[in-house]
């Protein structure tokens, strides 16, 4: 009975046969569909924090190469009571159980204090060691998908250059972010 706003990325997990919808209707949570049946089998809920006062959108997700891992990266709106924060994470789902087995904090602060919030897109390496996470502030958070933690950031420009495309390209091992203003093309080797 609930009709999402729109689903972002349909996800196809390999030979599970389980098509995940990354739904867009701020509930944080991913609808698993059995592709077989086209039921839906399980409601992946995102926001895994006790913290009532968060509410979260999956904004993005990519699969690891092995099919092991679904990595969501979400939009998060903290609220209290005189204020509201923007905050972005990436969730690791397990695709055998369909639950959240690990939330990896993006970056909160910085220059412009928006290093982590808002994230748009996700891309995962070749070989699955390396996750980057793109805001709409055209800031890049390199993953490493072992430690589960950020070890790098990349500016891609100004922060009006927001990001349009994120594509891997496995020959170069690199990640190719386009943009809109003066930025363009950035290239970010994983």
């Amino acid at each position: 009975n609930d009709a999402p706003a729109f689903i972002r990325q349909p996800i196809l997990a390999g030979g599970s046969g389980q098509l995940y919808l990354d739904i867009d209707d701020l509930d944080g949570r991913l609808e698993v569909v059995d592709t077989s049946t086209l039921n839906v089998v399980a409601r992946i809920k995102i926001d895994t924090s006790v913290d009532q006062e968060l509410r979260s959108i999956p904004a993005a997700a990519v699969l690891s190469p092995n099919g092991q891992f679904l990595y969501v990266a979400n939009q998060g709106v903290r609220l209290s009571s005189d204020e509201a924060t923007e905050v972005g994470w990436v969730s690791v789902v397990n695709t055998r159980s369909n639950k959240v087995i690990d939330d990896i904090a993006l970056p909160q602060g910085g220059v412009d204090e928006l290093q982590g919030t808002n994230p748009q897109f996700i891309a995962i390496s070749p070989a699955g060691d390396r996750l980057v996470v793109v805001n709409e502030y055209g800031i890049a958070s390199i993953i490493d998908a072992a430690s589960r933690s950020v070890v790098s950031t990349a500016t891609l420009g100004k922060p009006t250059d927001q990001p349009r495309v994120v594509v891997v390209n496995p020959a170069r091992n690199a990640v190719y972010v386009g943009t809109t203003g003066e930025a363009g093309l950035t290239v970010i080797p994983l």
